[in-house]
């Protein structure tokens, strides 16, 4: 399969396991006996992104995982993991990057290739920043509204 045809593969099952993960985890519901949301979304001034916190119990409930974006020893070469990777509806790449505890927000990534389970990139987050491998199709959810 050609690398336009899997992104495009990979684009629509973002988008529809952002819909059917969302309303099984129940990012997208509150917790009745507390009254809380799971998640609040707010502007990120300046861009047309959204900055979005969980609480504790959504990032269990979604199984949230992060991981660092890695640099490889002999050169500049920056690696995150596959599965970190989200294409929106036009074809652009994205991770969501944590910001602070239990905050997150997408970061635009370069592709250059991908290796097996892992993206080479050519521009995005630093080595180190930790991107969300786990749960990034329901933080795209409650970014975009997908429950409304």
């Amino acid at each position: 399969m050609d690398l336009r045809k899997q992104q495009w593969t990979a684009a629509v099952a973002v988008v529809i396991s952002g819909s059917v993960l969302s309303a099984c985890a129940g990012v997208a519901e509150a917790d009745p006996s507390s009254g809380e949301q799971p998640a609040a979304v707010e502007a990120v001034e300046g861009t047309d992104l959204m900055r979005v916190t969980l609480t504790d119990q959504a990032a269990q409930r979604i199984q949230l995982t992060t991981s660092p974006i890695a640099e490889r020893d002999s050169s500049t070469e920056l690696f995150m993991p596959y599965g970190a990777l989200l294409y929106d509806a036009v074809g652009a790449t994205w991770a969501y990057v944590e910001v602070a505890p239990l905050t997150y927000m997408r970061e635009q990534v370069a592709v250059d290739r991908i290796v097996g389970n892992r993206v080479v990139i050519s521009d995005g987050p630093a080595a180190g920043t930790a991107v969300v491998t786990v749960g990034a199709a329901e933080l795209y959810g409650a970014e975009v509204g997908v429950d409304k």
